[in-house]
């Protein structure tokens, strides 16, 4: 089985105990968990056990969760718990009181949102681009993706550069449009730094 393409598909597998979707829930959280508990506890080796047994944790009880935020909230949470019961048991203060965990956790979700939205859109841009007219698309791609100029974009279709540019100034309209219609502004911006920079970000032309 493929790996989860969608967060609601993620969560759905993750509630039944799949592999790959846990599996995907700490490629993704395990290194901000362990620097999260590094921070508290000044030690890199027990943050590194307290990360670990978060994660086992979350496992036993992998199908109370409604949603990535859901979890997200557990692992931190869990993670402070068992920092601050090291700190008691040797008898230190934690490197930061709570007030400034929580600051930093709300930090971390707040970038977590960013790169989600940004994953949306990029992915909305990536369909638009797939949806365009199949001269618009093939030129689009060649320009865009490939990085190609017009003069070689129009000696491997043979047909004119002015047809080249038709195609190249005809898709950017199409992109803009069909992204505002869904109301995706931020996503017809994508295209209009497309026009002006001449490129793809290296995300969307990787998917």
């Amino acid at each position: 089985m493929s790996k989860p393409s969608t967060e609601k598909e993620l969560m759905n597998r993750f509630q039944q105990g799949d592999a790959l979707a846990f599996n995907t829930i700490y490629n993704r959280y395990y290194s901000s968990l362990r620097y999260f508990s590094q921070r508290l506890t000044c030690k890199k080796r027990e943050a590194e056990g307290i990360a670990v047994e978060t994660f086992v944790k979350l496992y036993h009880l992998c199908g109370n969760f409604e949603n990535v935020a859901n979890i997200r909230a557990f692992l931190y949470v869990t993670a402070r718990n068992a920092c601050y019961d090291y700190l008691s048991y040797t008898h230190r203060k934690p490197a930061y009181d709570t007030e400034s965990t929580m600051n930093y956790i709300e930090q971390e979700n707040e970038l977590v949102k960013e790169e989600t939205r940004g994953n949306k859109l990029l992915k909305e841009v990536a369909e638009a681009i797939e949806a365009l007219p199949e001269e618009c698309g093939r030129v689009f791609k060649m320009a865009y993706v490939q990085g190609l100029k017009t003069i070689d974009i129009s000696r491997l279709l043979a047909v004119p550069e002015q047809a080249v540019r038709n195609h190249r100034r005809r898709s950017i309209k199409l992109l803009r449009i069909a992204l505002f219609e869904k109301r995706l502004p931020e996503a017809a911006l994508i295209c209009l730094n497309m026009a002006r920079t001449g490129a793809l970000t290296p995300e969307v032309s990787a998917m």
